[in-house]
């Protein structure tokens, strides 16, 4: 690839390495963010609805739980990708999931008010369905975005970095730009981490790990958000940026305040 060009997907698939080409230079004012029900399956989905170069659209899961971009090479937004001749088999979320595929680059996408250029991509070899997801929006691409919630209207948005207002009552900082983890304190008052996971509807506990109520407090103490995390998640020893993770917080958990996490600056704030 030439110097300069954006880096394929599977060198922005770490969270401990950063994402080599830094944050996409997305352009707009912000997307709408909505959710949608997987068929015969409780619980929804963060999506957006993203249109390609050709017009097609492809809907996408929005998932601070992963590092990676992937689209399934049956999705419109594929047919437009310049793909790699080599078939990889890629190492995902710190190496706790595989994937059989071509790495990618799509040459522009549209979320609806957010739109960016030469986006590295993964395409994988199987179907999309939001009960399996394989168009996953990751933090290869938010890196760069901020994310908000309205607890009220129980809506979403993204906006690029800088340019979401602050909540302003309480606040917190993620371990490092574009790693949506933070310390936790369990119910003996010990300090865990947890992974903010808008790709799972219910928060999750390590394999092995008593369940219980997980806090996210200020520094001064103060709790900010509540997480209870019963069932156990399908990783062990996940450890992005080398923090060992043990709760992965849901949407159930985040869908409870009004806040707005920007992953650049890596403050997350928090309204009354």
């Amino acid at each position: 690839m030439a110097s300069g060009a954006a880096p394929w997907a599977a060198s922005s698939c770490s969270f401990d390495d950063g994402f080599t080409g830094g944050a996409l230079p997305w352009s707009g004012t912000g997307a709408t963010v909505i959710r949608r029900a997987p068929s015969v399956e409780t619980g929804s989905r963060l999506v957006v609805d993203a249109r390609d170069a050709s017009g097609g659209v492809t809907e996408f899961l929005v998932d601070t739980g992963t590092s990676c971009a992937f689209v399934s090479d049956s999705a419109a937004a594929a047919r437009t990708a310049k793909v790699s001749d080599r078939r990889i088999r890629l190492l995902a979320n710190e190496g706790s999931c595989s994937y059989v595929g071509r790495d990618s680059m799509l040459p522009t996408l549209d979320l609806g008010g957010l739109d960016t250029a030469q986006l590295p991509v993964f395409i994988v070899e199987r179907a999309h369905d939001l009960r399996c997801p394989a168009n996953v929006l990751g933090m290869s691409w938010m890196s760069g975005l901020a994310l908000a919630h309205d607890a009220h209207a129980d809506t979403w948005r993204l906006t690029p970095s800088g340019s979401a207002a602050h909540t302003g009552a309480g606040e917190m900082d993620i371990e490092a730009a574009g790693l949506p983890v933070v310390e936790l304190a369990d119910e003996r008052g010990s300090k865990v981490y947890g992974l903010i996971d808008t790709g799972t509807p219910r928060s999750l506990v390590e394999a092995g790990r008593a369940p219980g109520l997980f806090r996210l407090t200020d520094k001064a103490g103060a709790t900010l958000l509540t997480i209870d995390a019963r069932d156990d998640a399908p990783w062990h020893g996940l450890r992005p940026g080398g923090r060992p993770v043990v709760v992965w917080i849901g949407l159930d958990a985040l869908s409870t305040r009004t806040w707005t996490i920007d992953f650049a600056t890596r403050r997350w704030s928090f309204a009354p």
